[in-house]
């Protein structure tokens, strides 16, 4: 396990993490429940739930991407390209940063490499914001 931190990225996450909570405090939040949909999470509160930090909230996670060796060194070192989104397993949504709130879903979208066949999650701190949530089981 290693520890990255992205000056440049945190500065730009920083900035918007504000616009967010602006948005939010004028329009209100449009979804902000719990992140569970497998058993993993087993229903219970996320303890990594920062609402301290911003009391008018902002709808902050920390959130699963599964991602190859080469997608691991191009996110750390520079940030999420939004012109590579969906190289690797496509994008049922459009293009975006595809993040999870369970293990389970981000490590279908790993690749195994060196001769042990380690894969690559990252655990991004996220600000979701004003969430446009979608149950349907086939989405158009």
């Amino acid at each position: 396990v290693d520890q990255v931190f992205n000056c440049g990225s945190w500065g730009e996450y920083a900035l918007r993490r504000k616009q967010v909570q602006a948005e939010m405090a004028e329009e209100g939040a449009a979804w902000t429940g719990e992140l569970r949909t497998d058993s993993c999470t087993k229903g219970e509160a996320a303890d990594w739930f920062r609402t301290d930090e911003y009391p008018g909230g902002v709808n902050e996670h920390w959130l699963y991407h599964g991602t190859s060796l080469e997608g691991e060194a191009g996110i750390t070192e520079g940030d999420f390209r939004l012109n590579l989104a969906g190289s690797n397993a496509g994008t049922l949504y459009g293009n975006g940063v595809y993040l999870a709130e369970a293990v389970s879903k981000s490590d279908e979208y790993t690749s195994p490499h060196g001769a042990n066949g380690i894969r690559t999650i990252l655990l991004c701190l996220s600000c979701l914001g004003r969430v446009n949530y979608n149950d349907e089981r086939r989405p158009d």
